[in-house]
């Protein structure tokens, strides 16, 4: 992976990413997603990435509220159209 560019606080608009990785994923890094406020704020992190053209991918680490992955999860599926991919990994 030496050739590929990783770009950490990427600009999008008056949204920044945690990671632009290759000009066509970023990457959502969120840690103890435990509160509605925090899961509100994801999410309009996520809608306004609707015109990107590459993947989202969206990393839960610490302690994650299931109810707010479930959720999480089915803003996703309910929006597909808006994302070329989408993926959420749990850690």
């Amino acid at each position: 992976m030496p050739d590929i560019k990783v770009t950490p606080q990427y600009a999008i608009g008056r949204t920044k990413a945690d990671l632009l990785i290759g000009e066509k994923v970023i990457v959502e890094i969120k840690k103890d997603l435990v509160s509605t406020a925090q899961y509100d704020r994801l999410v309009g992190q996520l809608t306004r990435y609707k015109d990107w053209n590459g993947s989202v991918v969206v990393l839960l680490v610490g302690e994650t509220d299931p109810d707010l992955s479930k959720d999480l999860t089915k803003f996703v599926n309910q929006n597909t159209p808006l994302f070329s991919e989408f993926v959420i990994k749990e850690k």
